[in-house]
Order: C-alpha cells, then sequence, then structure tokens
C-alpha cells in the first residue's frame, strides 16, 4: 500500500500521486512526475509537452467527450506507467493540451484506491 498527500495548491485540495511515464518504444522516461487522481474520467490525459519531450508515436484518433458534454476528436498515445512498483504497458493516454496528467479509470480501476479527504491522504495497493 502507497500514501500520498492531496495536492493542497488546488481549492479544494486534489488527490495526487508521484509516478513514471515511458515510450513503451524507446523506454525513454519522466520520473516523478506528478499525476491527479480523475475518478470522473474514462481515460488517461497527459500534456502534449510529454508527447513531445518522449516523442510518443500517435496510435490513434478518437473522440472524446469533455466536462461540459462537448465531443471532439484527439489523438491517442500508448505509453507505460509506473506507480511504486506497479507497471502498466502499453496504456492509451489522450493528449488534451493540460499541464497535468490526470488518471483515469482505465487506469485507477487496476487499483484498490482510498480517498480519505479529511486527512488529505490517498492510499492505493493491490493492482
Amino acid at each position: 500500500m502507497s500514501k500520498y498527500s492531496y495536492n493542497r495548491t488546488y481549492t479544494p485540495p486534489i488527490p495526487e500521486l508521484v509516478l513514471d511515464i515511458f515510450n513503451p518504444h524507446t523506454k525513454q522516461a519522466l520520473k516523478s512526475v506528478p499525476g491527479i487522481l480523475d475518478t470522473g474520467a474514462d481515460g488517461t490525459t497527459i500534456p502534449s509537452k510529454f508527447v513531445e519531450t518522449l516523442r510518443i508515436i500517435p496510435s490513434r484518433k478518437r473522440l472524446v467527450e469533455d466536462f461540459e458534454g462537448k465531443i471532439t476528436e484527439k489523438v491517442a498515445y500508448r505509453v507505460t506507467i509506473k506507480i511504486e512498483k506497479w507497471i502498466f504497458e502499453f496504456i492509451e493516454a489522450v493528449d488534451i493540451n493540460s499541464e497535468e496528467i490526470l488518471i483515469g479509470r482505465n487506469l485507477l480501476n487496476q487499483f484498490k484506491i482510498v480517498l480519505d479527504g479529511k486527512e488529505g491522504l490517498s492510499e492505493i495497493s493491490d493492482p
């Protein structure tokens, strides 16, 4: 089990963890990157700057619905994500021009997660 403090620079504070993200083809990595646990997102998203830095090749285009219900076509990529000792290869992630990685249910549903808002802690275990 791993515990992470909420990021208190957001109002209200948001559950966040630390991960490594890799280009699955070249193994080039960005290490100790914050990722927001977004239980409302179907899929995981990555910033454009990470796509460019890691030189990740697009895998397909897909339709994405934002929180306002607007549907747009976005480019999807395959990445490898490492959280603590757990490695998830070829996870689909969409570039939505954000500044943060949003970890969606395509990855979150592989964990047991406890969000303790009162204490400002999240716990993940058991993938």
